[in-house]
């Protein structure tokens, strides 16, 4: 099988890649400047790397219908805020001045990758016949209640979840039929180079060794999941076009994100107490649906005329709980969630960070001891 993985050299399209190749199919990957490293880390006659920006609808339609493909994986779209990036996270909530542009840029650079990209995906993907891979988050949802099925409807709160939304429903109006749209929660894994930096633990080191003790949110649930596993999940359902729609995947431990710090904390020996604190939880507020009035000026001129996605007026409850029903497609896959032990046996030591680590538990950075990541040595390892 030909399969088109857009994004392909970023956190998740890496793994597609990898796992893509690791079952036998021939890759087309897509992405940005970064793609020597692509073709460096895989190799081989089964992929070919091309530098394209999507955002160029005449060069991606075009490269498109030259390749053909049996299947596309779309890995773009905008990076969820998580705490650890006072920039980044300001950008996504579009602060203006810590982001250093406008909400609108914020918000125009999400709409255009989360929605208009896999919009026009999916047209091609429709011309094509081919099948449509597209993620999304759980984050769609408001928290309300949690234990959300594939079936439920949407309550976005905030530009990243909004405009997730808005792409779910842009892939599934124009490929209905071709199209499976995941919704997931955060990634955990490991980034390519040596300081990685795209991962949530590598962000994590980044911010110890700088001296910083992040303060993470205790009041929002959700299912910490390995981006291997994923991508294993994503590229099986290219190999089943039975299984369209909206599914939901994610890991079997819920978790806060202050909890999930202290277990990678843990997980290299490093004391929690001592490297990360939770945040004040933010103030009640109870959510009333009414319907996003985007000004007509703002919209994008290509879009077709869709129901208007249904947004908190509020902020989301003191206490979100996000956690997935992972059962109806657990249930038709080979593929298995994987509990977050097993998430965090997967996690590697920063190669930037090794010296620090050791410093900070006293054992050397190949040894197994205290939760630290031994190095693999070439001759005995591999």
């Amino acid at each position: 099988m030909k399969i088109v993985v857009t994004g392909a050299t970023g956190f998740l399209g890496a793994e597609v890649v990898l796992s893509a190749l690791r079952r036998g199919h021939c890759i087309v990957a897509l992405g940005g400047s970064t793609l020597p490293l692509a073709r460096a880390a895989t190799g081989g006659d089964a992929i070919s790397v091309r530098q394209l920006d999507l955002t160029r609808p005449d060069l991606a339609e075009t490269l498109l219908l030259e390749e053909f493909p049996d299947a596309i994986i779309n890995c773009v779209g905008t990076r969820e805020p998580d705490g650890l990036d006072a920039a980044g996270d300001a950008a996504a909530a579009g602060d203006n001045a810590a982001a250093g542009g406008t909400a609108g840029d914020a918000e125009a650079r999400a709409t255009a990758l989360n929605v208009e990209v896999p919009r026009r995906l999916a047209r091609v993907a429709h011309h094509l016949s081919a099948k449509l891979v597209h993620i999304s988050a759980d984050s769609v949802f408001d928290g309300a209640r949690g234990d959300y099925a594939h079936t439920d409807t949407p309550a976005p709160t905030g530009v990243f979840a909004r405009t997730k939304a808005d792409g779910e429903r842009a892939v599934l109006d124009a490929a209905r039929g071709l199209a499976s749209v995941v919704r997931v929660p955060p990634l955990h894994g490991n980034s390519a180079g040596v300081t990685g930096g795209r991962s949530f633990h590598e962000r994590l080191f980044a911010r110890w060794a700088a001296g910083a003790r992040p303060t993470l949110p205790d009041t929002v649930l959700r299912q910490p999941l390995d981006a291997g596993n994923l991508a294993d999940v994503l590229v099986e359902l290219c190999e089943r076009p039975n299984l369209g729609g909206v599914w939901h995947w994610a890991g079997t431990t819920a978790l806060t994100p202050f909890e999930t710090a202290r277990r990678i904390a843990e997980r290299f020996g490093l004391d929690p107490a001592k490297f990360v604190s939770p945040a004040p939880p933010p103030p009640a507020a109870n959510a009333s649906p009414v319907t996003d009035a985007t000004p007509a000026a703002t919209a994008p001129t290509t879009a077709p005329a869709t129901a208007p996605t249904t947004v908190s007026a509020s902020p989301p409850p003191a206490r979100r709980d996000l956690r997935l029903s992972l059962a109806p497609l657990a249930g038709k896959l080979r593929t298995l969630p994987l509990d977050f032990d097993s998430v965090l046996e997967r996690l590697r030591t920063p190669p930037a960070f090794a010296a620090w680590l050791a410093t900070q538990t006293g054992t050397a950075a190949g040894t197994r001891s205290a939760g630290a990541i031994p190095l693999l040595i070439k001759g005995r390892d591999f």
